[in-house]
């Protein structure tokens, strides 16, 4: 049965209220999910989080996927679904919201990382023929700080500078999560029927947002709904207010990403009429610009090295520069191999992961894939459909000779950031005892 009925996405960064919002929708009559399958309150959020838990773990898997980490500073690349494995992500989240949602007339789904899988979450809901709605919720970045130091237990600074900008790492990361997220859940959204809630002013004035927000989604609640919905929101879940210039110590793109929220929530026909579109953009172009040059998108060898036996049994070696399109490493190389024999592929110096799109011989009779194999200092693991070469060291892929000569294409992904190494750690780990389970260790 294909998915129906009213899909609404509760986007925003961590701490930003987006759990209070899911509460509201919820006792308006929107469907989050079984009881029993969602992530269950703490003291964070003691009403609940509205998250489900087999959700939680799959977004965590598609963020890897595009090394999205946490905290990582990367960002959901355009050509998406160019990448290995993103046909399979578009399948796997289909089938998990009919899973949880198939018959339901009005649902909703919500976890802070989907903010940044919009774009693929509206490529499922377009193949079922559904647009989502979107309620965006916003909230002052320093009150978002001061409850992440709550729940970490951090201080507001413990920098060795004591300067202005002496911030600690937690706020650092938390101030650049608040401003990813944020403008991706607003860039994300355009075109499609969205609505910002404005956290602060949501706690002070509910039963007002209550009433917006049936409004603005359709919902068919009834006047106990309504009440319920209001009486659910608690004003005492905030416990710091800020000024908007107190931002003046950030970041000018901060402060001014925080007021567009403001303007946003406060006419929600101007932003639904694409009012604030140009500026979103700009405000997104400069922030990928300012990540872009702190943090390079690539940080490969300058050189690839292939070696291999040829057809007289000398050995034989090329390197040749990276070349790169739309962030995918393409590889062409017409080779001539001794039959039975096998090439030597090496990529990096240093630890990385690489998964690959595509590896085919291109011979004089045709096309034909390439048999892959893990070399002395590589792992090979099959996820969502395509390879995953952990890379450990020098020779860590062998690729068998084609029956005929022939070109040696190869279109693969790349990550070897700092974020990818908690990756490669658990995948040796999970070689090992593998290993050690077989007896082979």
């Amino acid at each position: 049965m294909a998915l129906s009925g009213q899909p609404i996405m509760v986007l925003g960064s961590v701490r930003s209220g987006t759990s209070s919002v899911s509460a509201v929708l919820s006792r308006l009559g929107v469907y989050f999910g079984a009881e029993e399958d969602l992530y269950g309150a703490n003291e964070f959020n003691p009403k609940g989080h509205f998250e489900l838990s087999d959700m939680q773990q799959l977004h965590i898997a598609i963020a890897e996927s595009f090394g999205l980490q946490f905290y990582s500073g990367r960002w959901l690349p355009e050509n998406w679904k160019e990448w290995p494995a993103g046909r399979f992500m578009v399948q796997h989240v289909g089938a998990m919201l009919k899973k949880h949602f198939r018959g339901r007339p009005y649902w909703g789904y919500k976890d802070p990382l989907g903010s940044v899988l919009v774009p693929v979450y509206r490529d499922v809901l377009s193949i079922e023929n559904l647009e989502a709605s979107f309620a965006i919720c916003i909230r002052h970045p320093l009150s978002v700080l001061t409850s992440m130091r709550t729940r970490s237990g951090a201080l507001a600074k413990d920098s060795l500078d004591d300067g202005p900008l002496a911030h600690s790492r937690i706020d650092l990361r938390t101030m650049g999560l608040w401003l990813y997220y944020t403008l991706a859940s607003l860039r994300d959204t355009k075109g499609s029927r969205r609505l910002v809630i404005g956290y602060e002013n949501f706690l002070e004035n509910p039963r007002q947002h209550v009433e917006t927000i049936v409004k603005y989604f359709d919902l068919p609640a009834t006047r106990e709904q309504l009440d319920d919905a209001a009486g659910s929101v608690d004003p005492n879940l905030s416990h710091s207010r800020f000024a908007e210039n107190a931002l003046d110590e950030w970041p000018g793109l901060v402060k001014r990403l925080y007021g567009l929220g403001l303007r946003a929530a406060l006419d929600p026909e101007k932003l639904n009429n694409g009012a604030f579109d140009e500026e979103i953009d700009s405000l997104w172009d400069e922030w990928l610009h300012l990540r872009t040059m702190i943090r390079p998108d690539q940080s490969l060898e300058e050189k690839i090295s292939l070696s291999w036996q040829d057809q007289k049994g000398l050995q034989q070696s090329i390197a040749f520069a990276a070349n790169f399109e739309d962030g995918m490493l393409r590889i062409r190389v017409p080779i001539s191999m001794a039959p039975g024999s096998s090439l030597n592929l090496h990529l990096f110096n240093k630890p990385c992961q690489v998964w690959i799109k595509r590896a085919l011989w291109r011979t004089s009779t045709g096309e034909r894939a390439a048999v892959l194999r893990a070399g002395p200092n590589g792992i090979i693991e099959d996820v969502y459909g395509v390879k995953l070469v952990i890379v450990l060291g020098p020779g860590h892929l062998t690729i068998d000779a084609p029956s005929h000569e022939g070109t040696l294409e190869i279109d693969c992904l790349i990550e070897s950031d700092t974020y990818t190494l908690v990756s490669i750690v658990g995948a040796v780990r999970d070689h090992l005892e593998r290993l050690n389970s077989t007896g082979m260790r």
